[in-house]
């Protein structure tokens, strides 16, 4: 999707997308709402509503006579999306490629384990308080589908990475704990041990000695691993960017440091009012 596009025709009568709470009036619409929640639709939403939504209010009779015939025959949930997004020309080839290859990775996924896909995405781009969110309601789902130990478990490990990559080590350590605790593997329980180690409180080490028989000696093991990965992190790029705008320097403006260090703070703090808000 790129440059200028013109939209079609506009309906008089919206189709109603309940779990956004929102009504669409274009072609274009349909196709961005089906092309930003994938992971979230299934094949019941090619129904006699949408049917008569693209035929009667779109006007677009050659469209919904393929979907039609695809509906009738029972036809695969990827190849109607395709035939409803290769319409116009919204998505770029390249674009429809890619989604193609996202709709083949999804049949053999639950609804549960394509939620959390998603959720993996929104953590991967940065959106920490939209994953968290995400995790939690996933795992309310994992278990109504019974969905296994394991996966479930790596639901809470994900959900402990994003809360340590804001800093918020208890959660973290909430977290790794009921991973380890549903399917214990080894880097789980290293992350709890750091998670632990990075709380700085002595009540959540006896926990995590107690509870997962973790002795002072393998404590002291990861407290001299973690002490050479902080050194090492000092040297990486993306810390010295962060470093660069927090250590003042008579070559910058005393007023322009005071901004970027209040800038680096906000968002620090903007995140964590969206996650106890």
């Amino acid at each position: 999707m790129s440059g200028l596009l013109l939209c079609g025709k506009k309906a008089k009568r919206p189709l109603y997308i309940a779990h956004i709470e929102k009504n669409i009036y274009s072609i274009e619409e349909l196709q961005y709402y089906l092309y930003n929640n994938i992971y979230l639709i299934g094949g019941d939403f090619f129904n006699d509503e949408l049917y008569n939504f693209i035929n009667d209010e779109l006007e677009m009779k050659t469209l919904s006579q393929k979907i039609r015939n695809l509906m009738v025959k029972k036809g695969d949930f990827k190849d109607m999306v395709m035939v409803l997004l290769g319409a116009g020309s919204y998505y770029s080839m390249d674009e429809l490629k890619g989604i193609e290859q996202t709709l083949k990775m999804l049949e053999t996924m639950s609804f549960s384990q394509r939620l959390k896909s998603k959720a993996d995405g929104y953590f991967n781009s940065g959106k920490y308080t939209t994953a968290i969110k995400s995790y939690i309601e996933i795992i309310a789902e994992a278990k109504k589908e019974k969905e296994s130990d394991e996966f479930i478990a790596s639901i809470w490990n994900n959900m402990g990475a994003v809360y340590a990559r804001l800093f918020l080590f208890r959660e973290a350590y909430s977290c790794f704990k009921m991973a380890s605790t549903l399917y214990p593997g080894q880097k789980i329980v290293d992350r709890l041990v750091v998670s632990a180690i990075m709380c700085e409180d002595e009540k959540i080490i006896e926990d995590l000695k107690t509870q997962f028989k973790i002795s002072d000696d393998e404590i002291s093991e990861y407290e001299i691993s973690l002490d050479y990965e902080k050194k090492h992190i000092r040297t990486t790029d993306a810390f010295g960017k962060v470093a660069e705008k927090l250590a003042y320097n008579n070559r910058k403006e005393l007023s322009t440091y005071y901004q970027e260090v209040s800038g680096i703070i906000d968002n620090w703090k903007n995140e964590y009012r969206e996650m106890v808000g």
